[in-house]
């Protein structure tokens, strides 16, 4: 068990002691904030409130951006066997994207509504699905980014 730790702590200080892993983060986590910004706003009909904690919007963007710099790091370095690759980058914006459509008003959000009814959800089912994450959407996101510190800490073991 110290070893596992020591590897990834390993791998997490040969990932962000590179600037460019570091650059990216940040960028990663301004573009996830932001991303979130839109989608609550679009989905509160041009205005920006959020149905949660900032610190929840604020953690998963962060959470997320680590994880897509650790999922660069290891496409750039692909040529090592066990790396965790692309799917590591598209984990972290999946889940920055619902974290986004939990912490918007889930009785008002016509994206995911949308996104319901595009699946073959009927009306009933999508408002009833909307009003239990509206009721739970701090929950989700705690959930959620639970799920990106365990990756993060899977994806890290895989780096070396």
């Amino acid at each position: 068990m110290h070893n596992a730790i020591k590897k990834r702590a390993q791998a997490f200080r040969e990932v962000f002691t590179n600037p460019v892993y570091l650059g990216v983060s940040l960028a990663g986590a301004i573009l996830y904030y932001y991303l979130f910004r839109t989608v609550i706003t679009a989905s509160s009909h041009g205005i920006f409130l959020p149905a949660t904690p900032a610190y929840l919007m604020y953690g998963i963007s962060l959470t997320s951006a680590l994880l897509l710099a650790v999922s660069m790091h290891a496409v750039f370095s692909a040529f090592r066997p066990r790396r965790a690759g692309a799917s590591c980058g598209v984990l972290s914006v999946g889940s920055a994207f619902a974290g986004s459509i939990f912490s918007s008003c889930g009785c008002s959000a016509p994206i995911l509504g949308t996104l319901l009814y595009g699946i073959g959800v009927n009306s009933f089912a999508a408002a009833n699905l909307m009003i239990v994450i509206g009721d739970n959407s701090s929950s989700l996101l705690y959930i959620i980014l639970l799920i990106d510190l365990a990756l993060l800490y899977f994806y890290l073991g895989r780096q070396n």
